[in-house]
């Protein structure tokens, strides 16, 4: 059996009033205001690596299949995705 690995990541948005975040395999759609963080938090059986792309519209964050993803904004409220 597969030791799980959490993996946290920051996110913020530097050069544009906003940003759109894509998780992905959840399919989920967060709007990264300018002067926000968001942590997210991938756990899940390793080994894994996670994927971070860019997308015309913001970025793509990707877990690894049996992975967990949550994440929250500046003020801890729990992003739904």
């Amino acid at each position: 059996m597969a030791d799980n690995i959490t993996v946290e990541l920051i996110l913020t948005c530097i050069d544009a009033p906003s940003c759109k975040v894509f998780f992905e395999p959840e399919g989920a759609v967060v709007e990264l205001k300018a002067g926000d963080v968001f942590k997210v938090v991938m756990d899940g059986p390793g080994p894994a690596v996670p994927e971070i792309s860019y997308v015309p519209d913001g970025i793509m964050v990707s877990a690894w299949t049996g992975a967990d993803t949550r994440a929250w904004n500046q003020a801890g409220e729990e992003l739904k995705i």
